[in-house]
């Protein structure tokens, strides 16, 4: 009900016309918004830089690009396929 009030929807179907009512004469406009305190501020600036920072630092580990010629040589050392390997260079 009152996500139709905030859409201003032109009509409800409701089983419940009173409990409709009393909702829509209750409702306030500013109500929907929720009021971010300088602590959560805080905490997300936080999280974006941690995550910034990890993800460049597992960049430079592991490089920019992805390699998958490289990624197929490897995995084929491990299994023990390396006499069957043609590297692709791209072209």
């Amino acid at each position: 009900m009152k996500w139709a009030i905030a859409k201003e929807v032109g009509g409800v179907v409701t089983d419940d016309p009173e409990k409709f009512r009393r909702v829509a004469l209750e409702w306030d406009e500013g109500a929907t918004k929720r009021d971010v305190s300088a602590r959560e501020w805080g905490r997300l600036v936080w999280w974006n830089i941690v995550v910034m920072i990890f993800s460049f630092l597992f960049r430079i580990r592991y490089g920019f690009k992805i390699d998958i010629n490289g990624i197929e040589v490897k995995v084929k050392k491990r299994r023990g396929e390396m006499e069957d390997v043609v590297i692709k260079t791209p072209a």
